[in-house]
């Protein structure tokens, strides 16, 4: 089995237009649709971190020959580093070529995307058709040691709502390592604007923490998340709710992830 170490042995590491990243520990978050870019007139490569479902991604290639045989690849890794598979084009000057390869994705997580340039690629694009994103999924609700309301958990199972004793407009919660979880609070939102922050530290390469207001099918209403590097990052949004819904908090944290916080300030009960 090929590991990330083979992949980035002797290859010559430099900052690239727009400034994609060539670190691997350092990734670039990947742009929903795709990228474009110019090669550098020197053999490079760009590293990506790319959030899938498990499922078939359709991986698309293509590159323009510039001044000799243009040679492009992608190499996929999934969250732990284990080499999944490979998509490759080549092209004489003048020419454009494409390529197009299914590659399997077993679990869910953040994939880590390798682009390998030679010198003599031009223009170049990469785009993947990922799994959807799973319309419901079996709900598993946490002890009441993980933060949960038990008061709001039982009343979430006979269709009722119970105020919580005080009001409350701000809401934190906050953990450490402990691999990929699933966190659900029922709630009680709106009608209002709530002001929205995750904040989220990698043990390793890349993680991310992703907050949604689902429904009892699964289906989400509002979302937020944040990819993460050792470096940690911050991410802030505002979600707005015409009427007041009985929902329920989804809490999600892939592998790698260290320590992470989110703060939710609106008009809500848990």
């Amino acid at each position: 089995m090929k590991t990330l170490a083979t992949v980035v042995l002797g290859m010559t590491l430099s900052m690239g237009a727009w400034a994609q990243s060539t670190d691997p520990d350092h990734p670039s978050a990947w742009a929903s649709l795709g990228v474009n870019g110019r090669g550098v007139g020197r053999e490079v490569t760009y590293y990506y971190s790319v959030p899938s479902e498990a499922g078939t991604i359709q991986s698309h290639v293509q590159a323009q020959g510039l001044g000799g045989t243009a040679e492009m690849s992608i190499e996929l890794f999934d969250s732990h580093r284990a080499w999944l598979g490979s998509a490759s084009t080549s092209a004489e000057t003048g020419a454009t070529h494409r390529a197009d390869v299914p590659l399997n994705v077993p679990a869910r997580g953040n994939l880590l995307m390798a682009v390998h340039l030679n010198r003599s690629v031009g223009e170049y694009s990469v785009w993947l058709n990922r799994p959807a994103a799973r319309a419901a999924r079996p709900v598993t609700l946490p002890n009441p040691a993980d933060h949960v309301n038990p008061d709001a958990l039982n009343a979430a199972a006979t269709g009722r709502t119970v105020p919580p004793s005080l009001p409350i407009d701000v809401w934190e919660n906050s953990g450490g390592p402990g691999g990929p979880q699933d966190f659900y609070y029922p709630v009680v939102v709106g009608p209002g604007a709530f002001q929205v922050q995750v904040q989220s530290t990698a043990q390793a390469w890349s993680s991310s923490l992703n907050l949604s207001l689902e429904d009892d099918a699964g289906i989400a209403y509002r979302s937020a998340g944040v990819i993460a590097t050792t470096a940690g990052q911050t991410e802030n949004t505002t979600w707005n709710i015409s009427e007041r819904r009985n929902l329920r908090l989804h809490v999600h944290v892939s592998e790698n992830t260290g320590s992470y916080r989110w703060r939710i300030q609106g008009p809500l009960e848990h």
